[in-house]
Parts: C-alpha cells; sequence; structure tokens
C-alpha cells in the first residue's frame, strides 16, 4: 500500500522480444564483396549498407623491380558503436608482404591507415593481384590492387591523355574491346524453351593473367522475361590461365507466353565491369 505522495518502483524482467523474419537476404551473394563497388556501376551499396570499407592504393603499381610499398586505409562508417577486426593481406604464391595481418580497433566514424611492404620474386610479365580483406556485418569485404609486370602489357591503360569527352562517347568502331585480363564467351547463342522446361545460360571465363581472378556476373534482361531467370547473380573464380563456367539456371514457367527476348551478363572483378555478348531466349509451344 501506498501513501499519499509515495513512490514505489519495481524492478522485473521483461522477456525478449520475438525475433522477427528479415524482408530480405541481408549479406551479397558474391562474396567477398568489392568495397569500391561505385566502379563495378552496381548503384547503391552493397546489402549491409558496408559499415566498415577498405582500399588499397594505389591501384595499379608497375615496379621495375624489387620490393615496393602500398598504403591500407581502413575506415568504419559506423556512428554509434566502435569496429575491431584484422586486415589480411593476400599476396600471388611465392611473394610476401609486411604486415601480412593488421589488428585494428576502430572507434565509431575513425579509420586506420597502414604501408604494407610487398617483395615479389623473379617472374614472368603479366598481371598480378594484391588484395586487402576484413570482416564487417557479417561479409568479407576486400579491395584490390594490380601489380603489372612489364612495359607493354596489353592490359594496361593507353598512354597519354584521356580523349575529350565529346569524343570518349562517340564510342569506337573496333570490333574487340581491349584485352582486360578475362574474357568472356558465351556457351551458346541462343536457349530455346517449352513452358516448364529447365535449363542454363553459361557463360565461359577465361583467365589471362597471372594470378586469380575473383568476382560476380549479374544477368541483365528485360521487364517480362525476369520469370525465366530465377537467380540473377553469380559469384565466381578463375584461376591463373585457367578457365571457369559460371551456369545461371533458365526456367520456363507452365503458364510462360510464347515470345522471344534477349539477356546479357555483367561480369565485374576488382573494378573492371565488362558485357557478355547478348543471348536469344525464346519461349514456344
Amino acid at each position: 500500500n501506498l501513501t499519499g505522495f509515495e513512490v514505489a518502483t519495481y524492478l522485473a524482467p521483461a522477456p525478449p522480444s520475438p525475433a522477427k523474419p528479415e524482408f530480405g537476404p541481408t549479406t551479397e551473394p558474391a562474396q567477398p564483396v568489392y568495397s569500391r563497388y561505385w566502379l563495378h556501376n552496381k548503384g547503391p551499396a552493397p546489402l549491409g549498407f558496408l559499415p566498415v570499407s577498405i582500399a588499397v592504393s594505389p591501384g595499379l603499381v608497375t615496379p621495375a623491380e624489387g620490393t615496393f610499398e602500398v598504403e591500407v586505409v581502413v575506415s568504419s562508417h559506423l556512428t554509434e558503436e566502435p569496429h575491431e577486426g584484422v586486415v589480411d593481406l593476400r599476396v600471388p604464391e611465392g611473394w610476401t608482404a609486411t604486415p601480412a595481418q593488421r589488428p585494428f580497433r576502430l572507434p565509431p566514424g575513425g579509420h586506420v591507415r597502414f604501408p604494407v611492404t610487398v617483395t615479389p620474386p623473379q617472374r614472368d610479365p603479366g598481371l598480378s593481384f594484391i588484395s586487402a580483406r576484413t570482416f564487417a556485418g557479417g561479409q568479407l569485404i576486400e579491395d584490390v590492387t594490380t601489380v603489372a609486370v612489364g612495359d607493354d602489357l596489353p592490359e594496361l591503360p593507353v598512354p597519354g591523355p584521356p580523349p575529350a569527352s565529346g569524343t570518349a562517347v562517340k564510342g569506337t568502331s573496333s570490333p574487340q574491346a581491349r584485352p582486360t585480363g578475362l574474357s568472356i564467351a558465351l556457351a551458346t547463342d541462343a536457349l530455346s524453351l517449352r513452358p516448364g522446361d529447365r535449363t542454363a545460360l553459361v557463360l565461359r571465363l577465361t583467365n589471362t593473367t597471372s594470378d586469380e581472378i575473383r568476382g560476380e556476373s549479374q544477368l541483365a534482361s528485360p521487364w517480362g522475361t525476369w520469370s525465366l531467370l530465377p537467380q540473377v547473380i553469380q559469384g565466381f573464380t578463375v584461376a591463373a590461365g585457367e578457365t571457369a563456367d559460371v551456369s545461371f539456371p533458365v526456367e520456363a514457367p507452365a503458364d510462360a507466353p510464347d515470345g522471344h527476348a534477349w539477356a546479357l551478363a555483367k561480369v565485374m572483378w576488382f573494378g573492371r565491369c565488362q558485357y557478355s555478348p547478348a543471348i536469344r531466349l525464346e519461349v514456344t509451344r
């Protein structure tokens, strides 16, 4: 019983709030997530909003010989909580990176910057890659520096200043794009299905560099065809000098109408963005 103006406070344990199902995926289907996602022309930040980003600079290293240095920056975009983790440096087999790992703890909005010394062995001309990785938000986040051994590699940027914007937007009349280190081919140039059929759209990726390539491929097709393509994003890994297939399921629903359209794949890796030839998708009865 309480008398006038008397206050009593009681503490009672509250049951935990029931877990609510997520409305959709919270992590990217292709891992690791490339930190400089805008270079892949993917629009907004990846799923999870990239709470921590990582960057390696410079983006292209052309060492004459021997040891060189790159810089790694880890930044927290969190506003209330600190974040701690470990940066792992991946270099090609036979190379060394010092340090190979770097623990860190960041306050909200903080960042850390540190140098990494890389020592490659004597090797043949070609492209290799140095990556810095860290885990955040249930995802592996990665940035990559390209190391070009040799002066006349066809994958290197064209010497000289970039063309004026008025010239660049006119495109090119060349039947082939400049080599990038990854070539793309389709297993077939057309797919024909009947309602209820299932098949696969297969990309054939060939790695012409001296190191492993990791990335993701995403299908694009017109509105009205999306029911034919139930899974449009696939991650991939292609070893140096090897070829790998990336397979996307294609399914024609039982009520699919007759017609034909197109689909193509955007292939994204280490800040590069390439497009496959278009493939014909056809549904017949």
